[in-house]
């Protein structure tokens, strides 16, 4: 019973730290992505939110990744939608999800579910141009 509670906490920290990577990757180009809080959209330093910024046809989009209610969500929208974090799609169980910038690095500060918590650092290739 506790290999399958140890294989289970491995594959929840595996998944949460895989998944945060994997979507940086995907949009890691300069001035594509930035920290910040989920409501005010305003870049920072540190915020609960991840945000990629995205063009279709002309028309900005945001991707969100944050926590909610006990869940890592992603939430893709227009960049001038009203939205909650209720909106967006729960991925993987997480208590609490923060986000930093650390000298060029995106560092994610997890706690899962199992109240453990880990640090996930991150050096986007497109290097610190990050939009402020």
């Amino acid at each position: 019973k506790s290999m399958l509670a140890r294989d289970g906490e491995s594959y929840e920290r595996r998944t949460v730290s895989q998944y945060i990577a994997t979507r940086l990757r995907q949009s890691d180009k300069a001035g594509a992505y930035y920290i910040g809080s989920f409501d005010s959209l305003i870049p920072a330093e540190e915020g609960d939110t991840l945000f990629y910024i995205e063009e279709i046809d002309g028309e900005k989009f945001l991707t969100r990744i944050y926590c909610h209610e006990g869940y890592l969500c992603e939430l893709f929208s227009s960049a001038d939608g009203g939205f909650s974090k209720g909106d967006g799609e729960r991925v993987i169980p997480v208590s609490s999800l923060s986000f930093k910038n650390e000298n060029g690095l995106i560092v994610a500060e997890i706690v899962y579910s199992n109240g453990t918590s880990g640090a996930l650092s991150i050096a986007p290739r497109s290097g610190r141009e990050m939009d402020k």
